[in-house]
């Protein structure tokens, strides 16, 4: 009997045990307290999960184990071994170099003399304290099956906080390009990274609404069957189904399979992160078909108002894409960034209210005819002022104040310097430039040096210093946008 219980030191890891199973540190230099350790935890389960126990026999061996081994659940140190205090050092280098706070630490002594229990609890991080002579069986079955449960919740904290950081960090985006199908794999890279990290790897199949199927990982699933309603369903403990919709309408279907088991804590707290990101991406979804609309919309009451005045429809769409680039040279939120860009191709919509024969005369307007004219500042602020939304409350402020001057020679309301808003004077110095280059009824179009030199004598006078500044540091971005449209 005792040969068959006997344990040699080269026989710590003989036994091949899978890799899900609870790993056990015992530090101990006495070799029974391996053996019959061994002996009394070796039919122990745990959530289906059996012990793998691993020995070392000094502080050294400990360390190296340790090191390689990040993922022990419990670590149970004797305190006196090559030296009277090698398993409290043990500990300090746990918690201290290896920055290890997860596993947990018991303390097994049989000399209590040398390490007395409140101290040790006082001064060390461990999880708990015992001596060698109170461990009855039950005792250490008891005491180890609390360390584990205690590991498992630390763990699963850890792994729901890392779930719930990358939702977070996939939220902050709020500008995303490209499909909802590209979008939900943007979101679940961090998602299979950070699996990949716990080894557990995560192949995928997701099928769009065009009937593409993309597949990921090394096992992705065969079957995916675009799903009409929007939901997050485990079909097993290794199978995660996500369906997307956008208005009542399939967009994608996504099958996840784990190369293990998922234990029931960690499944339900992944279907709730789950169907907090598809929330996101669905709501990014009805952001950009929101923008769409409004951006038709807007182009087209534009294109009415440019037709109407015998223009170029072309002159919304630059004086809008110059407009971005001079925005972001000031305001650092690129959702205002553009609604700006869209509020900007309404800046002259109050011309709708100015008579044809003022609108398009060719020659030069009476002092009369530019009082009319100068109306359309007024005429489109009240037009867009009545819609309660932000991207039209932008637009009022650029339709009213757009023809201010920096020195307070403007109209309609003689604003001054900054008084006047930033959104206001961007559009003004693009207006004007594009205006300049183009052809109009009563003038044919300038030189590109005439136009510059224009903005340059106007500096401080009609524009904002600053603004005019920036405008020649973009200058070539901006000339360009006219080759686009």
């Amino acid at each position: 009997m005792e040969k068959y219980l006997k344990f040699s030191r080269s026989q710590k890891s003989s036994e091949k045990k899978p890799e899900n199973n609870w790993k056990i540190l015992i530090v101990d230099d006495e070799e029974d307290v391996h053996r019959i350790t061994k002996i009394i935890l070796r039919d122990i389960r745990l959530e289906g999960r059996g012990l793998e126990i691993i020995s070392a026999y000094s502080k050294e061996e400990a360390m190296e184990i340790l090191k390689k081994n990040p993922d022990i659940a419990v670590a149970v140190i004797d305190v006196v071994m090559e030296d009277k205090s090698a398993g409290l050092d043990l500990v300090r280098y746990i918690r201290e170099e290896l920055k290890n706070y997860r596993t947990r630490l018991i303390i097994r002594t049989g000399q209590p003399g040398y390490a007395p229990r409140k101290d040790v609890i006082m001064n060390y991080d461990i999880n708990d304290y015992r001596e060698k002579t109170e461990l009855s069986s039950e005792m250490i079955i008891g005491v180890i099956l609390a360390a584990i449960r205690s590991y498992r919740d630390i763990t699963f904290f850890e792994k729901e906080k890392e779930i719930n950081r990358i939702l977070y960090e996939f939220a902050l985006e709020h500008s995303r390009e490209g499909s909802m199908s590209d979008n939900i794999i943007t979101a679940l890279r961090p998602f299979v990274d950070v699996f990949k990290s716990w080894g557990i790897e995560v192949s995928g199949s997701i099928k769009s609404a065009d009937g593409k199927i993309r597949k990921f990982g090394s096992n992705p699933p065969e079957d995916v069957d675009l799903s009409n309603e929007k939901g997050v369903e485990w079909l097993s403990n290794d199978i995660l189904k996500i369906s997307t919709t956008t208005l009542g309408k399939p967009i994608a279907t996504i099958v996840l399979k784990f190369s293990e088991e998922i234990g029931e804590r960690l499944r339900e707290s992944l279907k709730v992160s789950f169907l907090q990101l598809l929330s996101v991406i669905e709501n990014e979804e009805l952001k950009k078909l929101f923008e769409s609309s409004m951006y038709k919309m807007i182009q087209t009451l534009a294109d009415l108002i440019e037709h109407r005045s015998e223009e170029t429809g072309e002159h919304v769409k630059r004086v809008a894409e110059m407009t971005k680039v001079l925005a972001r040279k000031f305001i650092n939120d690129e959702e205002r960034i553009k609604m700006i860009e869209l509020a900007s191709m309404l800046h002259d919509v109050g011309k709708i209210g100015i008579p044809d024969n003022v609108l398009n005369k060719p020659g030069r307007l009476t002092e009369r005819e530019f009082e009319v004219m100068r109306r359309h500042t007024v005429i489109g602020y009240e037009i867009l002022s009545k819609y309660d939304n932000e991207i039209f409350k932008i637009a009022a402020t650029i339709a009213r104040w757009h023809h201010e001057n920096w020195d307070g020679s403007g109209y309609p309301d003689g604003l001054k310097g900054e008084e006047i808003p930033i959104e206001a004077r961007i559009v003004s110095i693009v207006d004007t430039y594009d205006a300049l280059r183009s052809n109009r009824v009563y003038r044919k179009a300038w030189s590109e040096e005439d136009a510059i030199e224009y903005i340059r004598n106007m500096t401080g006078v009609k524009f904002d210093p600053k603004i005019v500044d920036e405008f020649f540091k973009s200058y070539e971005i901006l000339r360009s946008v006219r080759g686009k449209f």
